[in-house]
């Protein structure tokens, strides 16, 4: 019985070592496919053991069948900046945010093409799991604000969700 015991918390101080955060100054790389249709890659650098900067670039396009025929781009680059909120060895929950550069591109079957440039600010709460060191997986909310710069400046308000996958360099 001791033995097993022994062995039990052995294995169980082994594996909460093996999920833990990535190391300060730690980089990696991400991607996630959101609600939105919108695909994004991120490079999140950890500035220590419970927050981290992560510069991401975005991408989404939709086809539009019904009276204005078309199609629109929209494209992101920004930075992130999150800390957690909850931690366990496996899991950890985390709020922050994204501010960036945002444009879109309008062009419908027939008539002129437009371009709108301005700014996304998207505040964002996330879940993560580690199922093996080195990788997150999990699933993000968030709220997203462009504004854009043309003729008039227009507003738009979104709500989304993402799933997402990110690999840690060398911890």
């Amino acid at each position: 019985m001791k033995k097993q015991l022994v062995a039990l918390s052995g294995l169980m101080l082994a594996s909460s070592m093996a999920f833990a955060a990535p190391a300060p100054g730690t980089w990696g790389i991400g991607a996630s496919h959101g609600s939105d249709h919108d695909s994004t890659l991120y490079a999140p650098y950890m500035l220590s053991n419970d927050m981290w900067v992560e510069p991401f670039l975005s991408f989404s396009w939709e086809k539009r069948h019904s009276g204005n025929e078309g199609k629109t781009y929209n494209y992101r680059l920004g930075v992130g900046l999150f800390k957690d909120i909850f931690q366990t060895p496996q899991t950890h929950a985390y709020a922050g945010g994204r501010l960036g550069y945002s444009r879109v591109e309008v062009k419908p079957d027939n008539g002129e093409d437009s371009t709108t440039d301005g700014v996304m600010v998207q505040p964002t709460l996330g879940f993560a799991y580690s199922p093996i060191d080195n990788i997150d997986v999990g699933a993000e909310a968030y709220l997203t604000w462009d504004h854009g710069h043309r003729n008039n400046d227009t507003d738009n308000l979104d709500t989304g969700t993402a799933l997402f996958v990110r690999y840690y360099f060398g911890q």
